[in-house]
């Protein structure tokens, strides 16, 4: 349907089109500027309906999320909780390539390295000071050598303790910053605070949270699927 010019605006500023046919008997009319003479009325219609539109998507954008799961909804499912549990070193990797895009390889021989070796020098450790009490007499080589053992495996269990503390807080604040999930009840130190005390509840949240479950978990995939 075609617009028809009425009248022109005395002070030049606009014209005035009328939209046949009227509505109840009454003609419709509205006024363009002279740049835009081609506008009709459904056209700004349609660009306010548009920029409405736009409106509602950028609130939407805009609002806060949501965590798929619970923190401690981590047995909802018993194959992803487990596989975890058993490779949270390959876990703690896979996510942090997931949201970082980098380091799966990296960060995950470096969990199991210091993994492994703190084990062994534990082990080292107690046999030490079981050879240790056997002695009738003290032997200051043993008890030396307990002593330094001893303290690279509690140095090394602290040192694994913060890096993969790190490792997830990282993760954990990268997904919360992608998703537009507000911090828990710890504000800005809650994600430090989950990583170190719920490290395992965490790491099954945030990759439920990707979407990734016990049926399509791959503990030796760089991205977990």
């Amino acid at each position: 349907m075609r617009s028809r010019t009425v009248t022109d605006d005395m002070d030049g500023r606009g014209v005035w089109y009328a939209y046949p046919p009227p509505l109840f008997g009454v003609p419709l009319y509205v006024r363009t500027d002279r740049h835009r003479k081609g506008v009709t009325f459904l056209d700004r219609v349609r660009e306010s309906m548009v920029a409405t539109t736009r409106g509602r998507k950028q609130k939407i954008s805009h609002s806060p999320g949501a965590w798929t799961s619970g923190l401690f909804a981590c047995c909802d499912d018993p194959s992803l909780c487990c596989t975890v549990c058993l490779c949270e070193c390959n876990a703690t990797g896979q996510l942090f390539q997931r949201t970082t895009g980098y380091g799966c390889l990296g960060v995950s021989v470096l969990l199991w390295t210091l993994f492994v070796v703190t084990q062994i020098l534990g082990q080292a450790s107690n046999a030490l000071e079981q050879a240790s009490a056997r002695e009738d007499h003290e032997n200051d080589g043993l008890i030396l050598s307990w002593s330094i053992v001893g303290g690279l495996s509690g140095t090394l269990g602290l040192t694994t303790s913060i890096v993969g503390t790190y490792f997830v807080c990282v993760s954990r604040r990268r997904l919360r910053e992608r998703d537009r999930i507000p911090p828990g009840p710890c504000g800005a130190c809650d994600d430090c605070c989950v990583a170190y005390w719920c490290g395992l509840c965490s790491l099954v949240q945030m990759l439920r949270q990707e979407s990734v479950d016990g049926g399509t978990y791959r503990a030796c995939s760089a991205t977990a699927v």
